[in-house]
């Protein structure tokens, strides 16, 4: 996929308050021009509900900023790396846990670090 063909809106879930979520079609997806010098841009194949996740939906105590995308654990697909990024290239699998600065998985695409991993060569990841 090159920068020119990502999209500019996509599918998410956002929490919108505590023990509330939002389902949209047209949130904002961050482009490849956006991104910083260290990470890089995933289309998700798949996002897990991780613990964390579904306690700051529960709980009014999180101390995230709302809205905001959860999921934090998530496998995909490389579709843009930043200036600096060594480690992964456009079309690398990749699964990781994502951060709440760049936001989550429970959307079509979301923004990593290089903390992510490069999927292992035995490891199929499921596609959707």
């Amino acid at each position: 996929m090159s920068a020119d063909s990502v999209p500019k809106k996509q599918k998410c879930l956002s929490l919108v308050k505590a023990q509330r979520f939002k389902f949209t079609d047209s949130a904002p997806v961050v482009q490849p021009t956006d991104l910083s010098e260290e990470e890089v841009l995933i289309q998700n194949y798949v996002a897990g509900l991780n613990p964390v996740d579904w306690r700051m939906a529960e709980n009014t105590w999180a101390t995230h900023q709302v809205p905001s995308v959860t999921g934090f654990d998530i496998s995909g697909k490389v579709v843009s790396v930043g200036n600096s990024v060594k480690q992964f290239k456009v079309d690398d699998e990749v699964f990781g846990m994502l951060s709440l600065k760049t936001g989550g998985g429970f959307q079509q695409y979301s923004v990593a670090d290089e903390y992510c991993k490069e999927a292992f060569r035995w490891f199929t990841t499921c596609k959707t």
